[in-house]
């Protein structure tokens, strides 16, 4: 894994852990260095705590991952559509659930309820 993606990773991980969350999606918005058009991206990533730790550990849930952001599911429509990004650290930083948004008017207003809706799924097919 290249430095970048690491030093990703290990925000991701610390931010995780100072704040207890399982889960943390990321949205940016910028403007293309070479076309100047407004894009987003979106990524996700997953933690568990190892042990008796309070140590938030990256882990790649790629089940639950997957059906987060398969095409037609809620987000990939409140977004536009999501294509994996072609940058390889940001990759590597998401272990692969990075991703550039169909619609750069979808902004965390949209994904937001998508995101909560996913979450109370999945959390009420456990109990």
């Amino acid at each position: 894994m290249a430095g970048d993606a690491r030093a990703i990773r290990d925000a991701c991980e610390s931010f995780a852990r100072e704040r207890s969350v399982d889960a943390l999606a990321l949205m940016c918005a910028f403007d293309d260095e070479d076309s100047r058009a407004f894009r987003r991206q979106f990524a996700i990533c997953f933690f568990d705590k190892k042990g008796d730790s309070d140590d938030a550990r990256f882990i790649c849930a790629s089940h639950l991952q997957a059906r987060l952001v398969e095409p037609g599911g809620a987000l990939s429509l409140a977004l536009g559509g999501l294509e994996p990004v072609a940058d390889e650290t940001a990759r590597d930083a998401f272990g692969g659930f990075a991703f550039e948004q169909g619609d750069p008017k979808g902004s965390r207003k949209k994904a937001q309820p998508a995101l909560a809706a996913f979450f109370e799924n999945a959390s009420s097919s456990r109990r």
